[in-house]
């Protein structure tokens, strides 16, 4: 499985009001809704809806019945959940929740099981809320195991997980671009891209990630903002753009940049 549901996030124990509670639970329902649209398995802890939840009772009365949830969110996230598979259905597997995210204690079995799971060569996403501010690609130890765990609380940071799984598992071309439409949903690619015009070939990846990421997150905004100056886009994305110099005088270089994309020629 790709992804974890951070069990602990449910109870929404970090918020005073249900407004705030609801806020979180629909950025959770968009991103586990992004995630199961795209075809991924998530896991979550067997007994889920036993987790206390912060006004009482337990997540899974909160969700089933609480007057201060919008009716549809609530349906909508208990299906959701319900279409996720039991992380701990084989009784082989033993898990103990004290983890350290960084230097910070906490407690999570999913958290844990990710740590597993990366320890025997898996990478799983960790899905949990704003409230808990644990979101981004952080040092986890868990049962004297430590990993690297991308945690995700918002439909968005579900790309940067696939940019990080290309830095774990892409030990080649075919691998990168089977992650890269999920990594880079903002941009096309053709299926003749390669590496093999860079100098370097796949040597340059982590490169090529960092140039892409800025392309699909911030390009556009900052190149009508800047107005297509070269110069000022740079400075703002922190990577180099370069103006086009004399490759619109040869027929030839204009020729190299041609790329053919579903039956249409881009030029």
């Amino acid at each position: 499985m790709r992804f974890i549901v951070d069990e602990e996030a449910l109870s929404c124990a970090g918020l005073t009001g249900w407004g705030d509670v609801e806020g979180e639970i629909i950025a959770f329902v968009e991103l586990l809704a992004d995630i199961r649209g795209s075809g991924e398995t998530v896991g979550i802890l067997r007994g889920w809806g036993a987790v206390a939840f912060v006004f009482g009772a337990d997540v899974g009365s909160a969700l089933a019945i609480s007057p201060r949830i919008d009716r549809d969110v609530r349906v909508l996230l208990m299906r959701l959940l319900d279409k996720c598979v039991d992380w701990d259905a084989d009784p082989a597997i033993a898990v103990d929740g004290d983890v350290h995210v960084d230097d910070t204690a906490s407690y999570s079995l999913g958290l844990a099981r990710a740590v597993q799971l990366a320890a025997d060569g898996g990478n799983a996403g960790v899905l949990s809320l704003p409230w808990r501010e644990l979101a981004g690609l952080r040092r986890v130890t868990a049962q004297h195991l430590q990993a690297e765990i991308m945690i995700l609380d918002r439909a968005a940071d579900v790309p940067l997980f696939y940019r990080a799984l290309i830095g774990w598992e892409a030990t080649d071309e075919r691998h990168f671009f089977s992650l890269a439409e999920k990594a880079f949903p903002g941009l096309c690619f053709a299926p003749k891209l390669s590496f093999r015009k860079f100098a370097g070939g796949y040597d340059v990846r982590d490169t090529v990630v960092l140039h892409l990421g800025a392309l699909n997150d911030y390009f556009l905004k900052h190149f009508v903002a800047e107005r297509g100056s070269s110069a000022e886009i740079s400075a703002r994305l922190g990577i180099d753009v370069s103006i086009e110099g004399k490759t619109r005088g040869s027929a030839a270089l204009m020729r190299k940049r041609d790329v053919e994309y579903e039956g249409f020629l881009f030029r």
